[in-house]
């Protein structure tokens, strides 16, 4: 389901995303203190009263900036719309959560698909795009064995040649959602060979970018594309890797975000599993060979909430519950913003947010935030 948002609501939204004089740190620290996406385009009104540690430099900016890029964000809106393209502004709940644990997340995604974003298991899947028959019957087979044991598995992957495609069709014949990040507009789909398959990808996933429609798939643009594939899994699995190349940048942004890093082993003189066998070596990927492997690594074969109906959150005080729904209504928040809407001092807050996440019903975020589970 998505969120229905007037044109304004999308046009301010993707001007924002277009606002390059602001990373995603800062913008969240800012709008910890606002109320909506409008109030963004009152900032030089409101900033220096309102919102601490913001500079003259960025009012400037702000003031000459913004009006080009709301220009150029009613351009792109036109498209957006003539080609039932969704958004997801970072503070929208149709955004992808595990997207906001990381310090360099977009501030905007395009999609086109009906793929939920937060609702489901995501496993990213990469690898060489020079890959074997050995790399992609593995592929096949351990996706095949996830779609039977783990029916609420998503596939993130690029949708570049080899590995990647080999995953998202894997899926698709499983009959499991697939979501593939590319790394250019919408006008400029690359591989255009697999623009067929992008397109049944989109009857129960999604294709997605933070790219607007005209940007060219440049080579700088696929390690961006990158981190959204790392960011929105749980976990990253490697198939086959050569010494150097993406898939590794993967795996190097999964596990610098925190997320499990998997590789399926190689023969020691094939070049094509180099890069698997040294991260694993290395200790920063865990040895798989079947899907089973991945359900231990991942803690997925004790996951029957949904079929249970366990409770999710354990049981709360008062003051924990309302810390907990001041952060689920705004998506993700400050510290001094839930100090200063819930009333608890600092020094006591900071004791409820510990308790919390030892609870694992909420996690700290960058930028002295948090978010829940």
């Amino acid at each position: 389901m998505f969120y229905f948002m007037t044109e304004t609501e999308k046009t301010y939204r993707i001007a924002i995303s277009l606002f390059k004089k602001i990373n995603f740190t800062n913008l969240q620290y800012i709008f910890n203190y606002l109320d909506s996406v409008e109030d963004f385009f009152l900032l030089d009104k409101i900033l220096e009263s309102d919102i601490p540690n913001i500079n003259s430099k960025f009012i400037e900016e702000y003031k000459t900036q913004l009006p080009l890029c709301l220009e150029r964000a009613k351009r792109e809106l036109e498209y957006v719309e003539k080609n039932n393209i969704q958004i997801h502004f970072f503070t929208d709940k149709t955004f992808p959560k595990r997207l906001l644990e990381c310090p360099d997340c977009p501030k905007l995604i395009y999609s086109k698909g009906v793929g939920d974003f937060n609702k489901h298991k995501y496993l990213g899947i990469v690898g060489t795009r020079k890959a074997t028959e050995y790399g992609k019957n593995t592929c096949f087979k351990i996706v095949s064995e996830l779609a039977k044991s783990q029916p609420r598995i998503c596939i993130i992957s690029g949708l570049a040649y080899g590995i990647d495609i080999a995953a998202h069709k894997a899926a698709l014949e499983n009959n499991i959602p697939t979501i593939g990040v590319i790394g250019g507009g919408y006008d400029y789909f690359y591989p255009r060979s697999h623009y067929n398959t992008s397109i049944e990808m989109q009857k129960k996933g999604a294709v997605i970018t933070e790219f607007t429609h005209d940007t060219h798939p440049e080579g700088y643009n696929f390690v961006q594309r990158n981190r959204i594939i790392a960011g929105m899994s749980d976990g990253v699995l490697v198939v086959e890797s050569a010494e150097k190349g993406g898939s590794l940048i993967t795996a190097e942004l999964a596990y610098s975000y925190n997320r499990d890093v998997m590789a399926v082993p190689g023969r020691t003189i094939d070049s094509s599993s180099i890069g698997c066998n040294s991260i694993i070596k290395y200790n920063k990927a865990a040895l798989v060979e079947n899907a089973k492997d991945i359900e231990r690594i991942m803690c997925w074969e004790k996951d029957n909430t949904l079929e249970l109906g366990i409770e999710l959150f354990p049981e709360l005080s008062e003051k924990e519950t309302l810390i907990v729904d001041i952060i689920r209504n705004k998506g993700s928040v400050h510290t001094d913003v839930i100090s200063e809407i819930s009333g608890i001092k600092i020094s006591e807050l900071s004791s409820l947010l510990f308790g919390l996440e030892i609870k694992n019903v909420i996690k700290s975020i960058p930028g002295s935030s948090y978010m829940v589970y």
